[in-house]
């Protein structure tokens, strides 16, 4: 049986992370999906206190993957959802996306990292960016 863990923001986490603004408290669900695992998140916060999610998703629906994929939500300072929860890449070659990492830059863009094991062996793994 899979174990189901729901994606928790914790803002003290994201006060630090927000130059000390303090705009949404409390704890918020970031995944809407609940079957299977969800884990490994990493959250970044930009100076306006908005906020993007990004965590691994084990046979998310969307993907022909059949293993982990990376999946990301956006957030605005609130703590409301600015996206629903959305692949980062639908590869349908890939075996394994695991590890995720997000970065923010300052006009609202970002970048998630991720390493994925490599189709052409299956004890290395190749880092991917989107």
């Amino acid at each position: 049986m899979y174990r189901s863990f729901l994606i928790h923001v914790i803002i003290l986490i994201l006060c630090t992370l927000s130059y000390g603004q303090v705009k949404y408290q409390g704890e918020k669900t970031a995944n809407t999906r609940t079957d299977y695992t969800q884990d490994n998140p990493d959250v970044k916060s930009d100076s306006l206190g908005n906020f993007v999610i990004v965590w691994q998703s084990y046979f998310y629906p969307q993907s022909t993957n059949q293993y982990n994929s990376i999946v990301f939500r956006k957030f605005d300072s609130t703590g409301t959802a600015l996206t629903d929860e959305l692949p980062v890449d639908l590869n349908a070659n890939a075996k394994n996306q695991n590890f995720p990492k997000v970065a923010l830059q300052p006009n609202g863009g970002f970048v998630i990292t991720w390493g994925q094991q490599s189709m052409n062996d299956t004890i290395s793994f190749d880092v991917y960016a989107r």
